[in-house]
Formats: C-alpha cells, sequence, structure tokens
C-alpha cells in the first residue's frame, strides 16, 4: 500500500534536512569500503551460518554429498585400474587381466562422469533455490530495516548486494559443501591404501597433501582483505553508475558531464586497482597449489623408483602407486582451489549478514493488539511531549511537540526548512519511535500496534512521488489492491487525473517508465492523490500534496480534497502557506519546536512567527511573479 512503499532511488536516502539529519545520514553512512575493513567475522562464523541456511534442503544435500562421494570413490577406482592396467601391460601371463581391464576402465570412467553430472545437477539445483530463499529474505529484512537502516546508504549498493552479493556465494553451496567432505574421505581412502603398499611413500607425500590443503588458508588472510574490499567498491561503482544514469538531465542540464566522468574514472580506477591485486593474489595461490601438487607427485615417483630398485616395491606397483599419489592430491587441489571462490563467497556472506544483523528501528511490540476499534471522543492522532533524535547525541529533530487531530479536522503544518515538519510525518508512520513521549492513534500507544494496522489507517502523499514500472491502473490499486476498476477511476476523477490518464496510449494500461519519468511533476502527483483517495483510511497525511500543480488544477484537487477530508484527521505539511489558510488549526514549528498554534487569520493578527513567514513567502513570490494571498 501506498504508506509502505518508501521511494528510493541511486542517491543516498535522506528527508529534507532537519537538525541532527545530516550528521545522522554522516555517521550511518560509513562508506562500504571502510565498513569491509572493519568486518571482523571470521571465516568459519561465516561459513557455519550459511550452512545453516543448507538445512531446509538436507534431502538434496544428502544426494549431493552421496554423489559426490560415489563419483570420487569411482575417479579413484579408475585412477587405480588405470594403474594396474599399465603395470600388468607387457608382463607375460596377464593377457586375460589386462582384456578385463580394458573393458572396465572405459566403464568405470562412464559411471564416474555420470555421478559428476549428477552431483553437479543436484547441487547447482539447491543452489539456485538458496539463493532464491536468500534474495527474498534480504529484501524482506530490508522492508523492516527502512527507512532508518537506509540512512546514508545508497541503493545501488543495496541492489549490488542484492544480486552480485547473493549470486557470488552460490560458490559455496553449489561447489564447496560436497567437495569438502570428498577432499576429506577419499584422499584419506587413497594414503591409507597407499601406505599399506609402502609407509615410506605415504610419509613422503603427507607433507605435499598438508601444504595443497592450507595453502589457501596460509595466504589467503590478504586475499580475503582484497576481496571485501573489492567488493564494497564494486558495489559503490554500481551506485555511482546507477545514480549517473538516472541523474543524466541534470548532467546535461548543468554541463556536470567531464566532471562526473572524472568521478567515475576515479571510482573504476580504484575498482581496477583492487581486482588487479585480487587478481595478482589469486595467481600466487594457483602457482602454490599447482607447484606442491607437481613436486609431491615428483617426490612420490623419485622415491618409489629408488625403493623399486632396493627391491622394497615391485616395478609393476609402481605406476599403481604414483597414480594413487595423484590421486590423493586431486579433491584436496579442487577444495582448495574452491576456497579461492569461497574467499568471495565469504566476503559476500559477511555484506548480506550484516544486514540481518542490523537492528531493527521499530517492530510490532509486544502488546500487539489488531482491533481497529476506538472509542469516538478519542484523537485520530496525538503527539503528547515527543522528543526525538535520529541518533544519540545530536539536536533533537523535534523537542516537546504536543498537539492533537480529531476525525473530520485539517492541522498543517508549517515552519522554515529544517524545522521538524517532514519528522512528524516519519513519527506518524511510525518509521521511528520517539525517545520522548507518546504518540497515540485513535487513543492508543502506536507502540502497541501491528505496523501493516497502524499505517493501514493512513494514507501518505509525499513530495518526492515515486511510481513503479506497472501500469497506471496498478500504481494506484497499490493503495487497495481489492479495488475495482471503477473505484481506481472514481479516485483518479476525484484527484483530476482522469481526463490525461485517458489521453495516455493505452488509458490506465499504459506502462509507466521507471518513476514515472514520461509524465509531468503534476501529473504524477495527482496519480499519487488518486492512490491516497483510493486508500479510505480514517487519516490523510498530505507533504505539500499540490506542489506540482497549475492553478486550475491546484483549486480544482483542492475542493477535492476538502471533500475527501470530510470525517477524516488530515495532517497537511505545508510549504506553500497559502494552501493552508482554511485549516482548522495552524502549527508553527520552529527548529524542533511549537512556536505557536492557531488559524490563519489569529496567527496573522499576532504578527508572530507566521505572520512572518507569510511575509516572507510574499516578498519571494512577487519577486517570481506569483503572488500569494495572505488573507
Amino acid at each position: 500500500d501506498s504508506a509502505d512503499f518508501v521511494p528510493v532511488d541511486a542517491t543516498p536516502v535522506q528527508s529534507p534536512t532537519e537538525p541532527g539529519r545530516v550528521a545522522s545520514v554522516s555517521k550511518v553512512g560509513m562508506t562500504a569500503v571502510a565498513e569491509a575493513d572493519a568486518d571482523d567475522a571470521g571465516v568459519i562464523e561465516t561459513g557455519w551460518r550459511l550452512l545453516q541456511l543448507v538445512r531446509p534442503q538436507w534431502v538434496r544435500l544428502s544426494i549431493t554429498l552421496a554423489a559426490g562421494i560415489l563419483g570420487a570413490a569411482a575417479s579413484v577406482a579408475l585412477g587405480v585400474t588405470s594403474g594396474i592396467l599399465a603395470g600388468a601391460a607387457g608382463v607375460p601371463g596377464m593377457s586375460d587381466t589386462v582384456a578385463t581391464l580394458a573393458i572396465g576402465v572405459p566403464v568405470i570412467a562412464i559411471v564416474a562422469a555420470g555421478l559428476a553430472w549428477y552431483e553437479s545437477w543436484i547441487s547447482h539445483d539447491m543452489a539456485y533455490r538458496l539463493l532464491c530463499e536468500m534474495r527474498i529474505s534480504l529484501f524482506a529484512r530490508l522492508e523492516r530495516l527502512a527507512p532508518a537502516y537506509l540512512l546514508g546508504r545508497r541503493t545501488g549498493d543495496l541492489t549490488s548486494m542484492m544480486t552480485g552479493d547473493i549470486e557470488t556465494v552460490e560458490s559455496f553451496f553449489a561447489h564447496a559443501i560436497a567437495p569438502a567432505f570428498v577432499a576429506v574421505l577419499v584422499p584419506g581412502f587413497a594414503l591409507a591404501v597407499l601406505a599399506a603398499n609402502s609407509w615410506v611413500l605415504a610419509l613422503v607425500l603427507v607433507p605435499f597433501l598438508i601444504a595443497v590443503g592450507f595453502s589457501p588458508y596460509l595466504i589467503g588472510s590478504r586475499t580475503d582483505r582484497i576481496g571485501n574490499r573489492l567488493r564494497a567498491q564494486t558495489g559503490l561503482v554500481n551506485a555511482h553508475v546507477a545514480d549517473s544514469v538516472q541523474g543524466l538531465r541534470e548532467v546535461l542540464a548543468y554541463s556536470y558531464g567531464t566532471r562526473r566522468l572524472a568521478e567515475i574514472t576515479r571510482q573504476s580506477e580504484a575498482l581496477t586497482s583492487l581486482q588487479v591485486a585480487y587478481g595478482r593474489q589469486l595467481g600466487f595461490q594457483t602457482g602454490m597449489i599447482e607447484g606442491t601438487q607437481a613436486y609431491g607427485g615428483l617426490a612420490v615417483l623419485a622415491f618409489g623408483g629408488w625403493l623399486s630398485t632396493q627391491g622394497t616395491i615391485r616395478p609393476t606397483d609402481l605406476p599403481l602407486l604414483t597414480m594413487l599419489a595423484f590421486t590423493c592430491f586431486g579433491p584436496i587441489a579442487q577444495i582448495s582451489q574452491v576456497a579461492k571462490e569461497l574467499q568471495g563467497a565469504f566476503g559476500s556472506g559477511r555484506r548480506l549478514f550484516r544486514v540481518h544483523d542490523a537492528p531493527v528501528a521499530v517492530d510490532d511490540g509486544p502488546g500487539v493488539r489488531t482491533d481497529a476499534g476506538s472509542p469516538a471522543d478519542h484523537p485520530a492522532i496525538e503527539f503528547d511531549g515527543v522528543t526525538f533524535a535520529y541518533e544519540p547525541g545530536l539536536p533533537p529533530a523535534l523537542a516537546d511537540v504536543s498537539f492533537a487531530i480529531r476525525a473530520g479536522e485539517t492541522v498543517a503544518l508549517v515552519g522554515q526548512s529544517g524545522a521538524g515538519k517532514s519528522t512528524v510525518a516519519h513519527l506518524a508512520l511510525r518509521f521511528w519511535d520517539p525517545q520522548v513521549g507518546m504518540i497515540r492513534v485513535e487513543g492508543r500507544d502506536a507502540r502497541t500496534d501491528i505496523l501493516d494496522d497502524l499505517r493501514g489507517r493512513m494514507a501518505v502523499v509525499t513530495q518526492d512521488i515515486y511510481l513503479f514500472r506497472r501500469t497506471v491502473r496498478e500504481n494506484i490499486r497499490l493503495a487497495r489492491p481489492e479495488a475495482t476498476d471503477a473505484d481506481v477511476e472514481a479516485a483518479c476523477r476525484r484527484a483530476q487525473a482522469h481526463q490525461f490518464i485517458e489521453a495516455l496510449p493505452d488509458g490506465y494500461d499504459t506502462r509507466l517508465e521507471e518513476r514515472g519519468a514520461s509524465l509531468s511533476g503534476g501529473q504524477r502527483q495527482r496519480l499519487a492523490l488518486a492512490r491516497a483517495l483510493l486508500r479510505e483510511t480514517p487519516i490523510l497525511i498530505l507533504d505539500e500534496a499540490t506542489s506540482h500543480l497549475d492553478a486550475a488544477n491546484e483549486a480544482s484537487v483542492r475542493d477535492a480534497l476538502v471533500a475527501a477530508s470530510a470525517g477524516r484527521a488530515v495532517l497537511i505539511i505545508a510549504h506553500r502557506l497559502s494552501t493552508i489558510r482554511n485549516a482548522d488549526r495552524i502549527v508553527v514549528l520552529h527548529a524542533g519546536r511549537i512556536a505557536e498554534v492557531g488559524t490563519h487569520a489569529d496567527l496573522m493578527s499576532r504578527d508572530g512567527a507566521y505572520a512572518n513567514l507569510m511575509k516572507s513567502q510574499m516578498r519571494q513570490d512577487a519577486r517570481i511573479g506569483a503572488p500569494v494571498a495572505a488573507g
């Protein structure tokens, strides 16, 4: 519904500047790279948390493990039979054995290939299902954290997290779990067979196996740090590019292209530098693993050759034992290679878990009640001694604010930029909770209500209107999904939107561009008004809901709002003071405190803060040729 959809774009998420808000954004908006540097979650902790996600997929995981182990066993059998075949070839009296093995080797190869295919299929099936669940879970978490968590964070970076980081985790689910088991079981079995034939060769091989297995951890800490910074920088570049694309109109209008290109170049060069450093570390790891395998195999071959000359082992067994040695390396080398991908997966996992671990600013309280009924003598919404700051230690955005709106009343909030007007709307919707005081909705503490129920009793029209890439009808019906086409059309008529909608190529079925870019500001505003009117809630919050309308449409929309306000509590956040002359009460905010309260006529007669605001706006409008009625 319209109250639950928070407008987002590729820029840092901020609301109008208010006391403490800029500092809050600066504090909360620690750069992604700095967060990556500060992140000290361990590999074991991250891996364990990722494993917890696999539990619902235990059937597929079991199939993956079984297929992986059997496939590795088939590969070992293939190596053993090939070694026996090589040793038996040309030996007198071994022709029957050679013939049997010559048939068995291709069969074993086919079985090994089939098991490898099946293990890969099931593991990827499991992985992609888990990625889908993670993506849904991440969005659900962001929805609970918004808008507090979004302060200072760029949605381009969050989008990169929801797509790129989640896709990176795929390597853990699809390429690490089964190979990890195989890397322990198969080399252990092969090493035991090798030791049974020659314990000396087994001892020669063990140090090389340990070196291959632990090489990612011995030299991987720096790679991990670079990988964390690389993923964070990737998110920044994605956000910067998205920001630039969405702001191309302003880039062109202000001849900002050269400077913006220089910024993108700096960001991209920083990313490239990290990519090169990361690639260099990965290349070094690969060289270490490959070199260690080669030297291990040569050591076994050399010692085996010397042992055969000493009569300790038979020369015909040397190919088999050498093949076993290389079989030991295979699974360990595979998991070591996968470890390079796992460094990326764990880094992405840490970024994702950081979102899930972030504290929720507001949530359903312990005293939740679902009944919407309320005694008629209670105000629809009431602020009682409310003090609120966006971050502890920062100046309060609101200080000891008290006022109430009853059903059928219209109350307007006015004040200079930064006075705290939008903060009132945010607290009414319970995006945050006040540190001091209480907000009551229909007579009960808002903190004891279910959030969806609370916001379901409010309709909001903001200055920054967000329209989705859907049809006009679907965008309006967000407010009330069960509304009929006739209901949608009636709301659009009341919002003076029906005529221009009918002129669109497909009328109400016209698909809008991203953020409604193909519409004028006034047309977007009328669609938002229609959405709020369709909701039919007892509380209506209007944040300069007619600011983009021309004089004729503004007058007719104001008349429609007056009619729609009958029986509702209406809170108007006013920037253009001419729009609130007929409000039942006007609350004047200054630096987060209430300066004056009264009707337009009362406040003008006092010649105080409100009168000064009105005179200032009249002078400003006179300079641009747009007079305002002062009454």
